[in-house]
């Protein structure tokens, strides 16, 4: 499918496939957990498990450390489907 812009430097015409059809569901990518998925040109991988949410008070070096590698899992996690940058 191709889009085409009428500008006044003249028609542009683009390949951009879009998902969406306008419906009131919305859009999904990957109908199961095995289908692989990606963004950017990263390599598509099927869907990663992360551990349980991590919900603590404990403000001790334990409790940082927790958030901190709860987080860094989530940053890899997301680098490995393309949605944010290496």
């Amino acid at each position: 499918m191709f889009r085409f812009t009428i500008t006044t430097k003249g028609i542009i015409m683009s390949a951009i496939q879009q998902l969406s059809q306008g419906l009131d569901d919305g859009v999904c990518l990957g109908q199961s957990s095995t289908d692989k998925v990606s963004m950017y040109g990263i390599t598509p991988t099927v869907q990663l498990a992360v551990g349980a949410a991590v919900a603590t008070t404990d403000l001790t070096t334990t409790g940082i450390l927790a958030v901190v590698n709860a987080y860094n899992t989530l940053i890899t996690q997301l680098k490995l489907v393309g949605i944010v940058k290496t």
